[in-house]
């Protein structure tokens, strides 16, 4: 009898050890799964960055380039829809936020374009604030209004919206949107999107640095143009007045060319009809910014 009792008491510890290794390996396999869940979200969310900085240094056209964007977002998400909307206050002089790219998926676009108006409450959350927002659709949510058309062409579900930004400005905003009632985002989503956001927002300034400094050299050719061509001489000096360029005109009427020119002072064109002062008063408002009047030259 005392042997059975010992047996068994044997095999109630072992039972006990078993049960608490099961335990442990079930726990051990939790945290595995939970591990290789992150992982996999963070791989994802390396190759949306690549998808976006290989875009980017590759643009060539904006727009093409921010449509394959948000078609990378909604990849990441397994979302529905993804809509860029940027500031546009070029028609009026209103605050309007006009969408400039979007992919949706299994929708046909709107053939009216959804613009939102500075006073709208997502406008004034996102864009005013520079709040990222989690949109329930299916709630009486005040951040609906203004975008009920929006989502209901989509047949969205849920949805999130977060500023375009930048240490320098606001240019926008992005909505990433949800058809599927078992698909709702997270905090961790909206912390993804305000920073692939910030990517954005950067791409932009530069395409709009880049668009600047085209017009500003397109100008320069005008102003060139302009110069080379125009019936009055010109004459152009670094600040130690030494000559950095005459156009045509000035080579004609004071007989020197260009390269006899270039480096030298305006004072080898003295004509002894103006005094020393009279030099160094020309010079003191031309350096001020100030304007001048007629100088005679020899020729």
């Amino acid at each position: 009898m005392l042997d059975i009792g010992i047996a068994f008491a044997s095999q109630a510890a072992i039972a006990i050890k078993n049960a608490r290794l099961l335990e442990e390996l079930s726990d051990s396999k939790r945290q595995l799964e939970h591990f290789n869940s992150e992982l996999s979200e963070q791989n994802k969310e390396l190759v949306l960055r690549n998808t976006l900085t290989r875009e980017f240094n590759n643009s060539n056209v904006f727009e093409d380039s921010l449509r394959i964007v948000c078609k990378a977002i909604v990849a990441f998400y397994e979302a529905s829809g993804c809509t860029i909307l940027l500031e546009n206050r070029e028609e009026t002089n209103e605050h309007q936020y006009v969408p400039v790219a979007g992919y949706h998926m299994n929708t046909v676009e709107s053939s009216k374009p959804m613009v939102l108006g500075r006073e709208l409450p997502i406008i004034q959350e996102v864009c005013v604030l520079g709040k990222g927002i989690n949109i329930n659709v299916a709630s009486e949510d005040v951040f609906m209004t203004g975008i009920e058309g929006f989502a209901k062409d989509r047949n969205v579900k849920d949805m999130i919206a977060v500023p375009i930004k930048t240490r320098k400005a606001t240019h926008g905003l992005i909505i990433v949107c949800s058809n599927q009632f078992d698909k709702q985002f997270m905090d961790y989503d909206l912390a993804v999107l305000k920073s692939v956001s910030y990517q954005i927002g950067t791409f932009i300034e530069a395409n709009q640095l880049m668009a600047f400094e085209k017009m500003a050299e397109k100008e320069m050719r005008k102003l060139n143009k302009a110069i080379e061509h125009s019936p009055v001489s010109v004459i152009i000096t670094d600040t130690d007045a030494r000559i950095e360029y005459v156009n045509p005109k000035f080579e004609e009427l004071s007989g020197y060319s260009m390269d006899e020119l270039i480096g030298n002072k305006p004072s080898i064109l003295r004509s002894g009809v103006h005094d020393d002062q009279f030099y160094k008063d020309l010079w003191a408002k031309i350096s001020s910014g100030k304007k001048y009047g007629k100088v005679s030259f020899a020729t």
